[in-house]
């Protein structure tokens, strides 16, 4: 049983125990960030806690809600949740001294007033795709991070103003800071020491994640650091390398910051988010359903997490970005134009964008769901111009190509050869086209396939150029060679259909 009263800035708790013993209890505020993990540390039945300790947590002259929890010895299940409020003396939402308002609320950040009721917001984006060796390497996260810090740079400046929207960017791109585990925590301690209450904490990821141990009722997330060298969680070492949700969320308990959004575009960041909507379903145990949950529930992030079917799908050539971020970046100017103020609401963004991401990741045959976990209504920016920004634009997909000879086989290797070939002279990120390893496409795409005919050492191939499913070909090609040089029978054919390339709209 648990009776509490607040008297002044001091709580005072009451406790009966039953059977299962008192454990430690913690104190929230707004209902999901936890301040204080434990307020009994001497576990006893009754026991003060002097709210002035914890000053920084709160907003002066303004009602903070507090959620007061205490635990059975075991940690394995808790008392009802008793909720206080508590309106601390000092200035108010405006910065003017003021008397304390018992019954003051802070509005929503969609009106005239929003830029006096936020001070700054804080971002920290990483983007990872140059790792320790290079079993890991991908295209696009340093890209994706750029690209989104400047888009949060530029539309928080149009609701808050240049100085109160600070930008930490970390990643492997030249000239930037690596995102080194160190580094990582050095920037949201660099946050901490500023945020204020009121601020917004908005945290983002793109890059390789996991979830170790796998099929283990204690698994975390951990996002990988530019010093991992592969995905070997066995190995302690590299292990300490990556950063894991415990981790994390200690880190960013201690920001101050209300609001707080984290965005991870990482192949299996979904499997924790999984794992919460599971334990939300009872199909959990109570302990489990606790430890899946405190990335919510100690931190209060909002969380928008990628949740690829597999390590690369969430990577998308056709954008230049993962798919997750290339849904952002083109959903943030359409949301805000559908606002009569063109505000980006966040709550709204993440709807579209886990609507949207399916879609995208249908239409080259692959199964990616984003999962969103929480529920914020507040803006992050303002777009009203949208020529201010750089919005990737879609590529036209060319599918994998087939060749066979006049039995239907393939003796030469020539469609490995040619789809080899494809991949890298397509993989600029200039071109209008990318080569996408799959036989079809469920939006608009190019196929090229073609047939040959061997007498002796010699080989002609014959190629036909398609767009869709249309039975005309656009283009046919054809080469001659040596069966012993196909790869530089390969090259002609491929050069013969960049320059064809050049000509399509």
């Amino acid at each position: 049983l648990l009776k509490s009263a607040l008297i002044n800035n001091v709580i005072n708790v009451k406790t009966q125990a039953r059977s299962g013993g008192i454990g430690k209890a913690t104190i929230s505020v707004d209902g999901n960030q936890e301040i204080i993990e434990d307020a009994n540390p001497k576990r006893l039945e009754n026991f003060s806690v002097n709210l002035l300790a914890y000053a920084k947590y709160f907003i002066p002259g303004e009602k903070n809600m507090l959620t007061l929890e205490i635990y059975s010895a075991d940690g394995w299940s808790h008392s009802r949740s008793d909720t206080l409020y508590y309106t601390p003396a000092g200035p108010s939402g405006k910065g003017k001294p003021d008397k304390p308002k018992s019954n003051t609320t802070v509005s929503s950040l969609n009106d005239d007033t929003d830029k006096d009721l936020v001070n700054t917001l804080y971002a920290l984006i990483v983007g990872t795709s140059d790792y320790k060796g290079e079993t890991l390497d991908l295209k696009f996260p340093d890209l994706d991070a750029a690209a989104f810090a400047d888009m949060v740079q530029k539309s928080g400046e149009e609701l808050f103003g240049s100085d109160r929207v600070q930008v930490k960017m970390l990643s492997t791109a030249k000239k930037s800071t690596p995102p080194t585990k160190k580094a990582i925590r050095d920037a949201l301690v660099n946050i901490a020491a500023k945020a204020e209450p009121k601020d917004i904490l908005l945290v983002y990821f793109s890059g390789h994640g996991v979830t170790w141990p796998e099929k283990d009722p204690s698994s975390q997330f951990y996002y990988l650091s530019s010093d991992n060298s592969s995905f070997d969680f066995t190995n302690v070492a590299n292990r300490q390398n990556a950063i894991s949700q415990d981790s994390l969320q200690a880190w960013i308990r201690t920001v101050k910051a209300r609001k707080r959004i984290l965005i991870l575009d990482a192949c299996n960041s979904g499997d924790v988010i999984e794992k919460m909507d599971a334990g939300a379903k009872g199909n959990l145990s109570t302990d489990q359903r606790r430890a899946l949950q405190r990335m919510q529930d100690r931190t209060g992030f909002f969380v928008l997490a990628g949740s690829s079917a597999d390590k690369l799908s969430y990577e998308d050539p056709r954008f230049g970005h993962g798919l997750l971020t290339y849904s952002l970046l083109r959903n943030m100017p359409l949301v805000a134009a559908a606002d009569k103020s063109n505000y980006v609401d966040i709550n709204k963004l993440f709807q579209v964008v886990s609507e949207d991401v399916p879609k995208l990741a249908a239409a080259i045959q692959k199964n990616q769901e984003p999962k969103v976990i929480g529920r914020e209504d507040f803006s992050i920016g303002i777009i009203k111009d949208v020529s201010k920004y750089k919005l990737p634009d879609a590529k036209k997909i060319i599918t994998r190509s087939t060749f066979f000879n006049d039995k239907l086989r393939d003796p030469l290797k020539l469609s490995d050869v040619v789809n080899g070939q494809l991949e890298t002279k397509l993989s600029d990120f200039t071109s209008a086209f990318i080569f996408y390893d799959t036989d079809k496409a469920n939006s608009l795409y190019y196929s090229l396939n073609g047939k040959y005919e061997v007498n002796g050492t010699n080989v002609k191939a014959t190629v036909y150029f398609y767009k869709g499913d249309q039975e005309t070909e656009l283009k046919t090609f054809t080469a001659s060679g040596d069966t012993t040089q196909v790869k530089k029978l390969a090259e002609d054919l491929i050069n013969q259909l960049y320059n064809f390339l050049a000509t399509l709209k």
